[in-house]
């Protein structure tokens, strides 16, 4: 009699743990089909993250890259990359800008707000504010600007390789007049 008891015990650890298992596979399934349906590597965040009083980190996270990317300081006087070549920069970054170029990846849908109709959004988690915003200007890669009011400089970065299925890019931001 004592048998029934731990039968029922094991039928529901069996369907408990079956249940898990599908929600774990069914759950990859959903990740996979969402980055599989660019036809490139894929940007899956951005955000900077304070080092000390006067450095940050800015990290972006990527799935399957091809291709590498560059960064640099963006001068004042200069415009800004879109699908039309250089249009004049309207200064809704900030004063200071910095400009990440990636040959063949495509951002997440998730990065940026859509319903923004300039297409800035803010990076979360730094003591600065760091505004962001992606231009296209060819027909793959794209073009992250990231803009402050808070002067912010860079080390220029050309041609870096990515690794080849994940990884993140860590950008070491110095605030402040050099």
């Amino acid at each position: 009699m004592n048998d029934q008891p731990k039968k029922a015990r094991k039928r529901i650890i069996f369907v408990c743990c079956a249940v898990v298992a599908v929600v774990i596979v069914a759950s990859c399934c959903v990740f996979l089909l969402d980055i599989f349906q660019y036809n490139t590597g894929v940007v899956t965040k951005i955000a900077a993250k304070s080092n000390s009083n006067d450095e940050l980190n800015l990290e972006i996270s990527y799935f399957l890259p091809m291709g590498g990317y560059s960064v640099c300081e963006v001068s004042r006087d200069e415009g800004e990359l879109a699908g039309d070549g250089m249009v004049d920069y309207d200064g809704s970054l900030g004063e200071y800008r910095i400009m990440i170029t990636f040959g063949d990846l495509a951002p997440h849908k998730s990065i940026g707000n859509k319903n923004n109709e300039n297409g800035i959004f803010e990076l979360k988690n730094s003591d600065v504010l760091l505004k962001a915003k992606i231009a296209f200007p060819s027909d793959h890669g794209f073009v992250l600007y990231i803009g402050s009011d808070t002067p912010i400089h860079i080390d220029n970065i050309n041609g870096n390789e990515l690794n080849n299925l994940f990884g993140k890019i860590r950008i070491p931001i110095t605030l402040g007049d050099t």
